[in-house]
Formats: C-alpha cells, sequence, structure tokens
C-alpha cells in the first residue's frame, strides 16, 4: 500500500512539472541570422615538391585568398 502511495504521488509531480514546462515554453522557434553571402578565406591551391639532384628537401606550401580584405597569403615550408 505504502509503495502504491509513494509511487502516485511521483507521477503526479512529473505530470505537475510536465505541465508546467508545456506552459512555460514560448512555443515559438529560434531563428537563425540569414547569411550575409561568401566570406571567409578559402584556400585556393596547395602543393607538395619532392627533392631533386639541386635541391635536397621537400618543399610544400599553399596560397590563401581571403576574400573580405582581398589580400593573399603565400605559405611555404621546407621539409627536411
Amino acid at each position: 500500500m505504502r509503495s502504491d502511495l509513494v509511487t502516485k504521488a511521483l507521477l503526479a509531480v512529473v505530470a505537475a512539472l510536465l505541465m508546467l514546462n508545456l506552459l512555460k515554453s514560448s512555443g515559438t522557434p529560434a531563428k537563425a541570422d540569414p547569411p550575409e553571402g561568401p566570406v571567409g578565406t578559402y584556400q585556393i591551391a596547395s602543393y607538395t615538391m619532392p627533392p631533386t639532384d639541386t635541391r635536397p628537401n621537400y618543399l610544400r606550401g599553399y596560397f590563401l585568398l581571403d576574400t573580405r580584405t582581398g589580400k593573399v597569403e603565400v605559405k611555404e615550408e621546407k621539409v627536411w
């Protein structure tokens, strides 16, 4: 008998909490900001050059174009 009373009490509390949650929710969906267009930094090309007789190490690098500023970034590094 006691467990039946406890079960009913817990179910009543859960039902009350669910009802409060339902009443509290705004019901309107979240809205995302519309995209402003293609902005950001885009990778244009990357490369790797194997060693040769005149160059004993690998070269690797990339070119980046920042579409907001128009700046082109060139990065090259030697890999031993």
